[in-house]
């Protein structure tokens, strides 16, 4: 149970670290306001999805076994 806190920590440090060096290079490149905001959106959207296959990946280690296939 230690070893999964210590994994999910891990990972929520890597993706903080993730979003932070893009949010600062979006920063630094001269673009339209609306572009940055689309960049955002899809940063957002493909963090949520590695942090919850993230999740489901930890849980399936303490035993609980979510299916990641929808549909079957």
């Amino acid at each position: 149970m230690i070893g999964t806190l210590i994994g999910v920590l891990i990972y929520l440090i890597v993706a903080g670290v993730i979003w932070w060096g893009a949010e600062q290079i979006i920063s630094l490149i001269p673009m339209p306001e609306i572009i940055k905001v689309i960049i955002r959106v899809i940063m957002i959207l493909l963090v949520i999805v590695i942090v919850v296959y993230a999740l489901v990946s930890l849980l399936g280690l303490i035993g609980i076994h979510v299916p990641l296939s929808i549909g079957k």
